[in-house]
């Protein structure tokens, strides 16, 4: 944990802030995706925002793991590797998915392509969603044991 008096948040509220901009950000490109075909760099931004997002949130989670694991036993280690699982299968859907639709053929067979980035949107709301039950609880406890 973070010494008393540090400027920077606590992991808990830089995931909540995480959370918030991954789903700003999936509403966005779900917004996109089921209303006619934008123009290309409309869909690759909207795209890159997504996956900066969360790419952001990844990155935190590898913090919140490495700060949680020495900690927990019992059931929050396996609710820690369970959530590490599903960020491993998450990260390969999302690769699978971009290599599989490049913005050109999203385009060109976008009722298609909305079906399969709506999956995927639907997949990564799931993981805010479980990150959010066994996460937060688990942050909350080591933070307030440091306090």
């Amino acid at each position: 944990m973070l010494p008393r008096g540090s400027s920077a948040p606590p992991l808990l509220e830089e995931l909540k802030q995480a959370h918030s901009s991954l789903l700003l950000a999936i509403g966005e490109l779900d917004r996109i995706r089921s209303g006619q075909p934008p123009s290309e760099v409309e869909l690759v931004n909207a795209r890159w925002r997504v996956s900066g997002a969360s790419l952001s949130r990844r990155l935190l989670w590898g913090r919140i793991l490495a700060r949680l694991a020495p900690l927990v036993r019992g059931r929050g280690e396996a609710d820690l590797r369970f959530v590490q699982e599903q960020d491993i299968q998450l990260l390969k859907a999302s690769v699978n998915h971009v290599a599989a639709w490049k913005p050109a053929d999203a385009i060109a067979a976008w009722r298609i392509y909305g079906a399969a980035e709506s999956n995927l949107l639907q997949k990564m709301i799931g993981a805010v969603a479980l990150e959010k039950r066994l996460l937060y609880p688990l942050l909350e406890e080591v933070e307030r044991q440091a306090a």
